[in-house]
């Protein structure tokens, strides 16, 4: 029942965004249906934060000038978090192919993917389907809260708070 409601409301924000750039000829195109398993929704949450990225028009008009394509424009500006120069440096280094981190995950050999699946908090914590529930409701980002609430739930609270202490552990470890 959980994962029906979500992808219903997955599947209607997928379709009402179309247009990143109002005036632009690029528009996305159809998604299809939306998967009822936590891989289908997951891989949803993905496609919607891409199309729900809004670019900064005068970054959009700038790289315009350059000669730069609208279907260029929007995927270096999104992987840029809407920053100009780092658009022009994906661009022209050709990592404009190159997949999110959402389409990718974790590197396995990473220090982080270690330190999570090595913690036994997490592991035990997964055989809760309240806890899938959880990253679910806080990818979505629908709800500004979702953190706050999950955090709250004696259920899920150890495994999501232990994935953040680890996270910005091992954060500040690789950082450079």
């Amino acid at each position: 029942m959980i994962f029906s409601q979500l992808q219903k409301r997955l599947r209607r924000r997928l379709f009402n965004v179309r247009k990143p750039i109002e005036g632009s000829t690029f528009t996305y195109p159809d998604y299809g249906e939306v998967e009822c398993s936590p891989l289908g929704i997951l891989a949803a949450i993905a496609e919607v934060r891409k199309r729900e990225f809004r670019p900064h028009v005068r970054a959009v008009e700038e790289l315009r000038k350059m000669g730069y394509k609208d279907e260029q424009i929007i995927v270096a500006l999104r992987k840029a978090k809407n920053s100009t120069e780092k658009a022009i440096d994906i661009i022209t280094s050709g990592e404009l192919d190159t997949p999110d981190i959402d389409e990718t995950g974790l590197d396995e050999s990473s220090h982080l993917y270690t330190a999570l699946v090595t913690s036994s908090t997490i592991r035990l914590g997964m055989m809760n389907p309240k806890i899938m529930l959880a990253f679910l409701n806080i990818l979505d980002g629908s709800s500004p809260t979702a953190t706050s609430l999950w955090l709250n739930d004696s259920e899920t609270s150890p495994v999501i708070s232990t994935i953040f202490k680890i996270y910005h552990a091992e954060k500040h470890v690789t950082s450079p």
